[in-house]
């Protein structure tokens, strides 16, 4: 013969209990509730139905916990001190007190655009753990497979079996001049226009220099580079020391203008575009996510409307 199961006690009846041994008497918990007295005790005997065994005795009015009522309550204050923790463990996740969100980027987009975004995502949490490693596309690749970094952001698909990469927004090339430069008034330059003159690149092979090499094919002109720098990055210090005029996308050159150097854009047509890359197999967190809307806002901003 079986016995059935005993049917649990709700969540209303546990905090009503709960709320009468903490007050010490009926009128003490209706109080606390704001339920009335025989509402109360009705709950009361329903509990002591569906437990087996009296709660408390009732004595001139007054209620007394039995032993049993008492071994209750000490089980119930550590599962309500749990419940606590737990509450205190999501609040503190929510303010992103918790974990770190790590990311890698292209060099040209680690320079402004990325940080830009990073600041946005302090503001929102500002306890949040952040780190940005800069990184070549070679080592993008093994930062996501290896789920070093959560994602990276970077000026190229970033092509790997595990690696989900998404084109987020085209992006087009500028050149850098010194000021006193015969080009330097110019609204756009051509790569025909550059034909010839001194170029810093960077290496062959690269993306940018193979942007580059692109462009000047189309125009027929042939890119005389004379100093060749690591990163594009590099392009605006070189360029600044008259070493020459650099080609280099958009992004480095945010900010790049100043009383010795002008930003000339080239034809606005999209060159590349900005690649958000994460690992397929592993969940991206809601600061992944409100990362990358923080980072596209960021976009229209400075392009209202993206280049077809």
């Amino acid at each position: 013969m079986t016995t059935a199961p005993r049917r649990r006690l709700s969540s209303r009846q546990i905090e009503v209990f709960r709320a009468v041994m903490i007050a010490g008497s009926i009128s003490g918990a209706s109080r606390e509730l704001n339920v009335s007295q025989p509402a109360l005790s009705r709950l009361i005997r329903r509990m002591e139905d569906l437990v087996g065994f009296p709660l408390f005795e009732r004595s001139s009015g007054r209620l007394q916990p039995t032993a049993e009522a008492q071994m209750v309550f000490v089980r119930l204050q550590h599962i309500q001190s749990q419940l606590d923790g737990l509450d205190h463990a999501i609040d503190r996740i929510a303010r992103g007190e918790t974990g770190q969100f790590r990311l890698g980027a292209s060099p040209s987009l680690a320079r402004q655009l990325v940080p830009a975004a990073l600041s946005r995502l302090r503001g929102r949490f500002p306890d949040l753990p952040l780190q940005l490693d800069q990184l070549s596309l070679p080592q993008i690749v093994d930062y996501l497979a290896l789920a070093s970094g959560e994602c990276a952001v970077t000026i190229t698909a970033v092509s790997h079996p595990t690696v989900e990469s998404r084109p987020i927004w085209p992006g087009r090339l500028v050149c850098i001049m010194p000021r006193n430069h015969p080009l330097a008034s110019r609204h756009c330059v051509t790569a025909a226009d550059l034909d010839g003159a001194p170029l810093i690149a960077c290496a062959p092979g690269t993306p940018h220099r193979q942007m580059v090499e692109t462009v000047f094919a189309e125009a027929g002109a042939q890119p005389r580079v004379v100093v060749v720098g690591q990163f594009a990055e590099s392009a605006i210090g070189l360029t600044q020391a008259g070493l020459g005029i650099s080609v280099v996308d958009e992004f480095t050159a945010m900010d790049a203008a100043s009383d010795r150097l002008v930003v000339v854009p080239l034809p606005p047509v999209p060159r590349f575009h900005i690649h958000l890359s994460h690992n397929r197999r592993v969940a991206r967190s809601r600061f992944a996510v409100i990362f990358e809307a923080m980072l596209l806002d960021l976009l229209r901003a400075r392009t209202p409307e993206p280049m077809p």
